[in-house]
C-alpha cells in the first residue's frame, strides 16, 4: 500500500510545465490533462509614448487565452492589437493595418478575452503606449494557447496518472471520480466530487521551487473526494482534508512534501486573508495556521496515524487488508475484525475487494433464525443467546466469557449483552450493548451509540453506512 501512495506522490510531484488538466476525458478514463502551452507570463512597463510586443506562433484550431491587467497614467489604460504576420508588417511601416475583432482595442485596468486561431501562423501581440504623453503603464499578461489535440506528453501523463489511479483503487473503497489538469484562471484546486488541479497553482509551486507541494494540495483534495465517498461527515473540513494529506505523505515517507506545503502557506499573508473571508465564503484556516498544522501532525506521527487508521481500514479493499496483515505497523486487531465483519477467509488467496457502497440486505423474514442471520449484515446478533459471525456455516458462540469461532479459538467474537454501556469499553468493534441500543466500539474513544430507525442506521441521529445489524427472530 505504501508504496502505491509513494508512486502517486512522484507522479503528482513531478512538474507539468506546459502541459496542464480539461473536460473531455479519453474513453475509459478518469484522468484528462489539458493539452496547453504557455504563451505569455509576463509583467512589462511600456514607456509613454512607446510600444512593446511579443510574437508567437499558434496552430490552427487552438483556443487562446489572453488576460491582461493594466495600471499607470491617470486612467490605467493601454491599446492592445493581436495581429498576424502580415497586418504587424503594416502596423510597423505606419500603415493601415487589420486586427482580429474581440481581441484588440483599448482596454481600461484589465481585459480578458479568447480567440479561436483561423490559420497556422506567426501572431504579434503590441502593446501600444503612443497616446500617453508622459506616463508609462505596467501590463501584466497571462497568454497561454490550449491546443486542438492531445500531444503525446499529454497523452502519456494520462496514460501514467490513470494507472496510479487504478492502482489507488486497489487500496481504497471508493467511487469513482475525474481528475483534472487545466488552467483556471487562478491558483487553486478543488473537489466535488471530481478533483481539479490549475494550472496556474501548479506552475507558481514550481516558480517557488517547491514542486513536492503540488501533492501535498492534490491530496487535500482527494481527502474531500474520499471522506465524501465513504459518507464521513468531515468530508467538507478543511483541516480534516490538510490532516488526511499529512497522513498520506507520511505513508508514503514524503514528509519533505508536507514540509514544502507548509513552506508556502507559511509565507502567505494572513492580514488579505483575514479580510476577504469577511466577504468570501472560505473556510480554510489562515495560512500560517495551516503551516504550524502541518509542522504539529508530523510531530505526532504515531498518534496521527493511529487516529486515521480507524478511518482508512473499513475503508481499504479486503485483498489490500490481508496483504496488510503482514505489514506491523497496522493495527492488526483493527484489520481482523474488519475482515470478519466483512466474512473473509484470513488468507490473502480466498480474498476479494468489495463494494464501495454495497448495500445490506435487511433481515428477509425467513423461517428460521439461522436462515435469518444469512441474510443481515456481518455482526448481526441471532438465535436468542446463540450469537453468530456472519460466515457461512460458521458460529461464532460465548461460553462462559470464552470466545469461539467453528471450534478453533479464533479471537473476534460478536459480545453478548452487555449489562451497562460501560462494559462496551472494552469489547471489539461490532459489539452488542445494552438491550436494544446497538453499540459500534471504537477502542479509546468509548461507545457510540447506532440506532436503527426503521430501516435506517445512524449515529446519533446521522445516516452511517456500517451499523450492527437488529437481532435476528
Amino acid at each position: 500500500m505504501r508504496m502505491i501512495i509513494a508512486l502517486f506522490i512522484a507522479l503528482v510531484t513531478t512538474p507539468l510545465l506546459g502541459q496542464v488538466p480539461g473536460t473531455a476525458f479519453p474513453s475509459g478514463s478518469h484522468v484528462y490533462v489539458e493539452p496547453s502551452v504557455v504563451v505569455i507570463r509576463d509583467t512589462v512597463a511600456v514607456q509613454a509614448g512607446g510600444t512593446g510586443g511579443y510574437n508567437f506562433s499558434l496552430t490552427r484550431g487552438s483556443r487562446l487565452i489572453a488576460e491582461l491587467g493594466v495600471e499607470g497614467g491617470a486612467n490605467n489604460r493601454i491599446d492592445v492589437w493581436l495581429l498576424d504576420q502580415a497586418n504587424y508588417q503594416r502596423y510597423q511601416a505606419g500603415q493601415q493595418f487589420s486586427y482580429f475583432k474581440g481581441t484588440s482595442g483599448p482596454i481600461t485596468h484589465g481585459a480578458k478575452y479568447q480567440f479561436v486561431v483561423p490559420t497556422t501562423n506567426i501572431y504579434y501581440l503590441v502593446l501600444d503606449n503612443r497616446r500617453a504623453w508622459m506616463l508609462s503603464r505596467t501590463v501584466k499578461l497571462n497568454v497561454y494557447a490550449i491546443l486542438p489535440e492531445p500531444t503525446p506528453e499529454t497523452k502519456q501523463l494520462e496514460s501514467v496518472l490513470e494507472t496510479q489511479y487504478q492502482g489507488l483503487k486497489k487500496v481504497f473503497i471508493f467511487p469513482d471520480f475525474n481528475i483534472s489538469i487545466r488552467h483556471c484562471g487562478f491558483e487553486n484546486a478543488f473537489s466535488n466530487p471530481n478533483i481539479t488541479l490549475c494550472a496556474e497553482l501548479i506552475e507558481n509551486l514550481a516558480n517557488q521551487q517547491l514542486p513536492s507541494a503540488t501533492a501535498f494540495v492534490f491530496f487535500h483534495e482527494l481527502g474531500h473526494s474520499l471522506l465524501r465517498g465513504w459518507g464521513l461527515p468531515m468530508w467538507d473540513n478543511e483541516d480534516a482534508a490538510d490532516e488526511f494529506a499529512t497522513v498520506l505523505m507520511m505513508m508514503g515517507h514524503q514528509e519533505a512534501g508536507a514540509l514544502q506545503a507548509a513552506q508556502w502557506w507559511a509565507g502567505r499573508g494572513s492580514t488579505q486573508e483575514a479580510l476577504s473571508k469577511l466577504t468570501i465564503d472560505d473556510r480554510h484556516t489562515i495560512s500560517p495556521q495551516r503551516a504550524r498544522n502541518i509542522i504539529h501532525w508530523l510531530n505526532s506521527k504515531d498518534e496521527l496515524l493511529s487516529r486515521w487508521e480507524r478511518v482508512f481500514i473499513p475503508n481499504i479493499q479486503t485483498a489490500m487488508l490481508a496483504q496488510m496483515l503482514r505489514d506491523h505497523d497496522w493495527d492488526e486487531a483493527l484489520i481482523r475484525g474488519e475482515l470478519r465483519k466483512r466474512g473473509s477467509d484470513q488468507q490473502p488467496g480466498g480474498l476479494q475487494p468489495v463494494n464501495a457502497r454495497e448495500e445490506p440486505q435487511q433481515n428477509a423474514h425467513l423461517d428460521t433464525a439461522n436462515q435469518e442471520c444469512k441474510q443481515t449484515w456481518l455482526g448481526s446478533v441471532c438465535g436468542g443467546q446463540t450469537y453468530r459471525e456472519i460466515k457461512p456455516g460458521k458460529v461464532a458462540i460465548w461460553n462462559e466469557g470464552t470466545c469461539a469461532a467453528s471450534d478453533d479459538g479464533r479471537l473476534g467474537c460478536i459480545f453478548g449483552h452487555a449489562q451497562s454501556t460501560a462494559d462496551c469499553d472494552h469489547t471489539w468493534v461490532g459489539a452488542v450493548c445494552t438491550g436494544q441500543d446497538f453499540l459500534q466500539v471504537i477502542a479509546g474513544e468509548g461507545p457510540q451509540t447506532l440506532r436503527w430507525h426503521g430501516n435506517v442506521c445512524g449515529l446519533n441521529g446521522r445516516e452511517v453506512a456500517a451499523c450492527i445489524t437488529k437481532q435476528g427472530r
